[in-house]
């Protein structure tokens, strides 16, 4: 069921109002529709190609290897494990811990998917041109790598960690960051402050570099800390 929470426009609410509600809503609607299984869409995954590592043969439009490769259950494991001792390694987890630890994940995930043959294409074609460097397209691998993790920590009627008990863990969250995002800071968040850091104006993939990831998650992290909200209350601008 889709609840009617609202999120593309002001709607005459101020920014505190807007970020309770949308605490409200991710937290009381979305996770409990999350399953780590299913943490990524063909939507999201379509920017990938497969290219046979050994043959580097191309097969079929639609044969589904991109998505078995993303929905492989050890690599879903291999992940979520990996968070699981480094939050066992860390009892008090801090931003500066998680940011580096992330963005060791991020990397793995990358070159995880590589070794298997799921490639960021640079163009149009599903047959490439292909990029190898993480560097060129940093949140085309940041993006579901941070689906999968709040999917598995946050997920379901029964979470693995709660609001309000575990928030010192959650804090350190990254959102997803894609056009329902971008769109949403742009026309929601933004007209209430002042220098804010250049959004995107269309999907996921644009954000290409670390730097650009880098200064919009902060940036925004610190604002919602002055809420005593964490970052990852940006994904209640997806309402679905």
């Amino acid at each position: 069921m889709v609840c009617e929470c609202n999120f593309e426009s002001i709607h005459g609410r101020g920014l505190k109002q807007i970020i309770q509600e949308m605490t409200t809503h991710f937290f009381e609607h979305r996770i409990k529709r999350a399953v780590v299984e299913e943490y990524i869409s063909s939507d999201t995954y379509r920017v990938f190609s497969f290219k046979d590592p050994v043959t580097g043969e191309i097969p079929p439009k639609k044969s589904g290897k991109v998505g078995e490769v993303i929905l492989y259950k050890d690599l879903i494991g291999k992940l979520t494990n990996n968070f699981d001792l480094w939050s066992k390694n860390n009892p008090l987890p801090n931003q500066i811990d998680y940011d580096q630890f992330h963005e060791s994940q991020v990397k793995l995930y990358f070159s995880e998917l590589k070794s298997k043959g799921v490639l960021k294409r640079t163009g149009r074609s599903r047959r490439g041109p292909f990029s190898y460097n993480l560097g060129s397209y940093f949140n085309s691998f940041a993006k579901p790598y941070n689906l999968l993790i709040w999917h598995y920590c946050l997920g379901g009627s029964e979470p693995k960690y709660v609001f309000g008990k575990d928030n010192q863990l959650i804090n350190c969250l990254h959102p997803a960051l894609d056009s329902f995002l971008f769109e949403g800071l742009r026309s929601v968040i933004n007209p209430f402050i002042n220098d804010s850091p250049d959004i995107p104006y269309k999907g996921f993939t644009t954000m290409r570099s670390k730097n650009e990831y880098d200064e919009v998650v902060e940036f925004y992290r610190a604002l919602f800390a002055k809420y005593d909200t964490p970052l990852i209350v940006l994904e209640g601008f997806w309402q679905g």
